[in-house]
């Protein structure tokens, strides 16, 4: 090693582990979002995750730059334990061993170290780090989120100011750069962190974050690109939407009329619009795992009254809307602010939508007769 290379990790404490994991890390290959490696030094770095010394030695390494700003240090040592944690991932042969140096680096004493690299200011230490706190979370289908979850704040604010964007971030998003923005890592680590958390920590997640999920769907039409984008819609729809364990009224709270919103400005990304008009199809015409409310309400004036539903909770119960001068209740008022919301005169997509949620929603079909029967 050069004496280049060990002047990055100078320091008070032992940096032969981190040149060794730096060597290590050498002899993987990366091809296509791929890492691999030979056998032989898969071998080498199970016999070197095996020693605590230098597990430990690793972390303090890392302490200590964080400590003294050695921020160049950070970054190098931080984007070869990424490299490390997910090569791990895919050898199950290395799962055991990598164990105890992911816990270290989470854990209540060291985990202030990503306090320091978090921050909007300095994209070169941010990025690492999340791309670091963001292999730890997926790695082995989420095996460590609960104890990242204990021991960091997600409430931090320099933490939560990450999903909004700079100057740097609109000019790296302006020239087809934004994959290298703090915003994006951000992004990713969010998806990465929800998609690999239990049903119920998922929920609270989405719920009690505001300021991050805010700032995750706000600006995603702005500053997103389209391979992050398809991955924020894929979320919502195979871990919110599709979730067995979920509700309908909890999929409303964790959508609501905000994000859905949002989504319907994606139409006018010409690579997005498939993709969204068939989230938005599933949303308000698919009453399994959609967000449609079966309306069991009767829809002719002067109908026999034999001929009504039993259940008078079924014509009792909607949420108030007001048209003009007359006021309506409906059980889908998701679905009928996104009918409002579409210029189906413009858009050959919003015209097409807006066909198929009239012919799934009678009661937005009927609003000038449902008066009848509340």
């Amino acid at each position: 090693m050069s004496s280049g290379d060990r002047s990055k990790y100078s320091a008070n404490v032992s940096t032969d582990s981190a040149l060794r994991l730096a060597e290590f890390i050498e002899d993987c290959e990366n091809e296509q979002d791929e890492i691999s490696t030979s056998d032989e030094n898969i071998q080498k770095i199970k016999n070197f995750l095996d020693v605590k010394f230098n597990t430990t030695s690793i972390v303090q390494i890392q302490s200590f730059c964080a400590t003294t700003n050695d921020h160049s240090s950070l970054s190098a040592l931080n984007v070869n334990l990424a490299t490390l944690i997910k090569l791990a991932n895919r050898y199950p042969q290395l799962h055991q061993s990598i164990k105890f140096l992911v816990l270290e680096i989470i854990s209540t004493h060291n985990v202030k170290v990503f306090y320091r690299c978090l921050s909007n200011e300095h994209p070169g230490v941010a990025n690492p780090a999340l791309k670091l706190i963001s292999q730890i979370v997926s790695f082995n289908n989420g095996v460590f989120v609960d104890e990242f979850l204990e021991n960091f704040d997600l409430t931090v604010k320099s933490f939560c100011d990450l999903m909004y964007p700079t100057k740097a971030t609109a000019k790296l998003s302006k020239n087809g750069k934004s994959f290298l923005t703090v915003r994006h890592n951000m992004v990713t680590f969010w998806i990465n962190l929800c998609s690999n958390a239990s049903p119920l920590t998922r929920m609270d997640l989405l719920s009690n974050n505001k300021k991050i999920n805010s700032g995750w769907i706000k600006y995603i039409t702005e500053f997103d690109n389209n391979s992050l984008i398809k991955r924020t819609l894929q979320f919502f729809e195979t871990k919110v939407l599709n979730e067995p364990s979920f509700r309908k009224m909890t999929k409303c709270k964790l959508l609501g009329d905000f994000t859905i919103g949002k989504f319907v400005e994606l139409y006018k990304i010409s690579d997005i619009k498939d993709e969204i008009h068939k989230l938005l199809l599933k949303i308000t015409t698919d009453e399994e795992n959609g967000l449609l409310f079966h309306d069991y309400r009767t829809y002719f004036q002067n109908v026999p009254l034999a001929c009504l539903p039993s259940n008078a909770n079924f014509n009792n119960n909607g949420v108030s809307i007001q048209i003009a001068d007359q006021k309506f209740k409906i059980n889908n008022k998701i679905i009928y602010n996104i009918l409002t919301s579409l210029k189906p005169w413009s858009d050959t997509l919003h015209l097409k939508l807006l066909i198929s949620i009239l012919e799934h929603v009678p009661e937005l079909n009927a609003l000038t007769t449902i008066t009848y029967y509340i």
